[in-house]
């Protein structure tokens, strides 16, 4: 039986949104700790990406 092509479209959209979210919270991560190369702006980043994922619903965990 042939795979049909729009479940795995689905499946690919489904891995790339959950990456999207795991590199956002990284992001977040990486800016509340500090660990950023532009350390006085790590807090300001910091409270956009937090901003952006309340938007989205998606903070603190999903």
């Amino acid at each position: 039986m042939k795979f049909p092509v729009f479940l795995l479209s689905l499946f690919i959209e489904y891995v790339q949104n959950e990456l999207s979210i795991f590199l956002e919270k990284v992001n977040l991560y990486v800016h509340l700790n500090g660990w950023s190369q532009h350390q006085g702006a790590a807090p300001h980043c910091a409270l956009i990406a937090r901003k952006q994922l309340n938007d989205k619903g998606m903070f603190p965990n999903r």
